[in-house]
């Protein structure tokens, strides 16, 4: 494979003229409202209550769960990354009880978000090396849009892609 010029490049990595999801305040907002419904969410639906919305008592459970011990932990971190082995083996033999992942639901849903935003700045970042080919919607030179939207381009045949949508 040959050298690419700066011409080539603008050629093949046009910048981006219309945006998606509202533009950069909608990649803003999506990125800042969805961990925060997804916490409260969580945090308001009780199992007392047949899972309807209790918001009172939201908040003074925000304050007992944030803290860095339960916000942040080992159980929590394991279990984000072997949802997707349990996964596979459900399929394959069947189900065991969810208790388990109920009880450390919080801490998984901590451990994903955590995850999620560095699998995006990593894809971000790793864009930059020469000879990437960039997405059309990903190119339009702000940061928190390219990287809410993937900066570089998808393959066609991955054999495994880090940030999938």
């Amino acid at each position: 494979m040959g050298l690419t010029t700066p011409n080539q490049v603008d050629k093949l990595n046009p910048r981006t003229n219309e945006f998606e999801f509202g533009g950069i305040l909608g990649a803003l907002g999506i990125t800042i409202t969805v961990p925060i419904f997804t916490y409260l969410l969580n945090l308001s639906c009780q199992p007392i209550v047949g899972g309807k919305l209790n918001s009172f008592e939201t908040i003074s459970k925000i304050q007992e769960v944030w803290n860095e011990t339960r916000l942040f932990s080992h159980e929590g971190f394991n279990l984000c990354f072997c949802w997707y082995i349990y996964m596979v083996i459900c399929a394959r033999f069947g189900q065991w009880p969810f208790l388990y992942v109920i009880d450390h639901y919080f801490e998984i849903i901590a451990t994903s978000l955590i995850m999620s935003i560095l699998q995006a700045t990593y894809c971000y970042w790793s864009s930059f090396r020469t000879g990437k080919l960039l997405a059309l919607g990903g190119n339009s030179g702000n940061f928190l849009y390219d990287w809410f939207i993937n900066r570089e381009q998808k393959k066609k045949k991955p054999s495994y892609q880090l940030k999938g949508h």
